[in-house]
């Protein structure tokens, strides 16, 4: 069997991976180079959080950000927010979550099989500390773990210069640029193509030339746009920063949604839920996190696209020939390697995929 995967951010990579261990044909198709779209993000593994857009919540965090000048939105995707306001606070169905929780698991597992039997890996796990400027925001998002479905381990601790934190005891990260290359070396010889995709009545176009492939796996983020899955694309950043202080749990600036996280030879700042287009848009997640390392410098800035859906889970779906994989928003890397196994076992026939993660729940009448 040959299989050609349109897209080769980390789920396109871990679906390669998964399909070339059994011995399929892998070609993957893209416009950049392989791992280019993934690499900016923060390395996070994160089993506890799902973030769901679709929520009065969400919307009035996106607002604090924005406040605070974390974010700024200059453009609108219009038809993707008129999906959102008409599913906003619409209950997600339990067998949904559960399959997330079990996709989680899988993820964490994967990541730390990988870190044993892959030379390279930068892979890490000692938790997480998320901060929070206020007291109140602090207990709210006690109050909130506590009752969460995905009943994280956590424990209070204290930051200096904040209100306090809570600490992830479960939450892992790994060098994303480092990552990238130790798997693109696992694929060996994987034949690479570069174009952009385009389909018609379930053909695959590279400009005016149809592709030929026993079957296609869509595993390209904001890009699976061109194929009707209603994602929109929220900006992220990364720094890559020397800093002055030395030290080892990653932080989470929860008001500010900035990322601090240590790797050997850089520590990394991500930030952004940016619906627009174009460079870096604020200077405030450097000076948040230089609060706790005592002051960084930076090394160099890289940026990508989110992929979200409406209600910020994501589509897996089967049609005919075609599999797709997509919209995880900012947890790419969290569900990563779940999604990259369910994506190759449907290409391979074996398992069904339910109708919660289907991009027909997106159909609304007006």
């Amino acid at each position: 069997m040959e299989v050609t995967v349109i897209g080769g951010g980390i789920i396109g990579l871990f679906s390669s991976y998964y399909l070339n261990k059994e011995g399929v044909k892998v070609k993957i198709l893209d416009y950049r180079p392989i791992g280019n779209a993934s690499s900016h993000a923060a390395g996070l593994i994160e089993p506890y959080r799902i973030e769901v857009i679709n929520t009065s919540h969400m919307v009035a965090k996106l607002i604090d950000y924005m406040k605070r000048g974390a974010i700024s939105i200059k453009s609108i995707d219009f038809p993707w927010l008129s999906k959102l306001i008409k599913i906003i606070n619409k209950p997600l169905p339990n067998s949904l979550w559960e399959k997330m929780v079990q996709m989680a698991t899988f993820s964490l597992r994967e990541y730390k099989r990988l870190s044993e039997e892959v030379k390279g890996i930068e892979y890490h796990e000692e938790g997480l500390i998320e901060v929070h400027v206020t007291e109140e925001g602090l207990e709210r998002a006690i109050k909130e773990y506590k009752k969460s479905r995905l009943s994280p381990r956590f424990e209070v601790v204290e930051v200096k210069g904040f209100s306090g934190g809570i600490k992830f005891l479960d939450t892992t990260h790994v060098s994303t640029e480092i990552f990238i290359e130790e798997m693109r070396k696992e694929l060996g010889k994987i034949e690479v193509i570069y174009g952009k995709a385009t389909m018609v009545s379930n053909r695959i176009f590279i400009g005016n030339k149809e592709l030929k492939s026993d079957k296609f796996l869509i595993t390209a983020g904001t890009g699976s746009r061109e194929f009707g899955i209603p994602v929109t694309s929220f900006k992220g950043y990364g720094i890559r920063v020397k800093t002055r202080n030395n030290f080892k749990v990653p932080y989470v600036f929860s008001d500010y949604g900035v990322a601090l996280v240590p790797f050997s030879k850089w520590s990394k700042v991500t930030y952004g839920f940016d619906m627009t287009s174009g460079k870096r848009q604020s200077s405030v997640p450097l000076s948040i996190c230089s609060k706790v390392v005592g002051g960084l410098e930076e090394i160099d800035f890289n940026s990508g696209e989110r992929p979200c859906t409406p209600d910020g889970f994501p589509v897996l779906e089967v049609r005919d020939n075609i599999v797709i994989a997509t919209g995880n928003c900012r947890l790419g890397w969290t569900f990563g390697p779940a999604m990259g196994r369910i994506a190759s076992d449907l290409i391979l026939g074996r398992k069904p995929i339910g109708e919660e993660f289907s991009s027909s729940r997106f159909h609304i009448s007006s």
